[in-house]
């Protein structure tokens, strides 16, 4: 019990510090994370007081009722996380439906403070290019393809941003639950995912919406229209990133499959990582119609056969 109060004190020391850095959100998270711990390995009691050590944590960063409120309120994500893994549901159904809470959030925040945000970006942009620049003028070389990136980002902010964001909250809430799912085996319970990440497969009728972005995105070429290229520019970079984990996922199970080595699995890392997008969208869309993970499964069931019919002694 003693390290259970130690750890609130901690958590609460940690989420002030981040508030005060102008990061109350990872403070949020790390609370949230604890909550759904506590939750899925079944202390519910535990997982209360930390509600509550989070709603204290909300008054002292904001010295306010509502800034508690908020805290409070988010951690309850927690509580949900935590069930869903008590009832077992799979890995692909917790990360939707966590990604769909924080995301509605998340949205409406950027929307209702639309100035304020866009303004930041472009001060974060600017200092991003400054410290580049800064850089190649040491010696270091300046990216320009990085510098254009950056400026055509917050030139197409509106466009770009709702799906950028979606995609960072796909990609968080994927990390929060594999990380999670690691912690609660570890604890040796059997409140866990039905399935793990490597099995976590985009719905196949998902590429219809794929299929309609692509036309209203010729659309938008033909007869250019405001509010029909921030509909099929932002869906766009959400399906990327929803297709591109779906990509990773597949490089996984097939890494899992075959036991590779760990020098092998090193370099397909590295390989994925400098390739990006360019490998894992293809591969997470054409799993529509392919299901690269039964392709797997039939080599290494091939692999099987041969290696039990091998040469027999006369």
């Amino acid at each position: 019990m003693g390290w259970y109060y130690l750890t609130l004190f901690a958590l609460s020391a940690l989420a002030l510090d981040l508030a005060a850095e102008g990061a109350p959100e990872i403070g949020i998270g790390f609370f949230i994370l604890t909550v759904a711990y506590e939750w899925a390995v079944g202390r519910q009691r535990r997982s209360w007081g930390v509600c509550v050590m989070a709603a204290i944590t909300g008054l002292l960063a904001t010295e306010s009722l509502a800034g508690a409120a908020v805290y409070a309120c988010s951690v309850q994500l927690g509580v949900g996380m935590g069930m869903a893994f008590r009832r077992h549901w799979t890995f692909g159904a917790c990360v939707a439906s966590i990604t769909a809470a924080v995301y509605g959030v998340a949205l409406y925040g950027m929307v209702s403070q639309w100035s304020v945000t866009r303004s930041q970006l472009t001060i974060a942009v600017n200092s991003m290019i400054a410290r580049i620049e800064e850089v190649g003028r040491q010696g270091g070389g300046l990216n320009e393809l990085r510098v254009e990136q950056l400026k055509w980002i917050d030139l197409n902010w509106a466009y770009v941003g709702p799906g950028l964001l979606f995609g960072f909250v796909l990609m968080g809430t994927t990390a929060a639950v594999a990380f999670l799912s690691v912690m609660v085996r570890r604890a040796q319970v059997t409140s866990l995912p039905a399935t793990r990440f490597r099995r976590m497969r985009t719905s196949e009728w998902l590429v219809w919406p794929a299929i309609l972005v692509a036309l209203l995105w010729f659309v938008d070429r033909r007869w250019p229209h405001e509010a029909l290229r921030v509909l099929t520019w932002n869906s766009a970079m959400a399906l990327t990133f929803v297709y591109a984990l779906n990509g990773l996922s597949i490089i996984v199970y097939a890494m899992g499959a075959f036991q590779l080595g760990t020098a092998m699995a090193a370099i397909i890392a590295v390989v994925v990582f400098l390739s990006g997008a360019q490998t894992l969208v293809p591969l997470g869309l054409f799993d529509t119609w392919w299901d690269f993970r039964r392709v797997v499964d039939r080599l290494i069931q091939m692999r099987r056969m041969k290696g039990s019919s091998g040469p027999t002694d006369a």
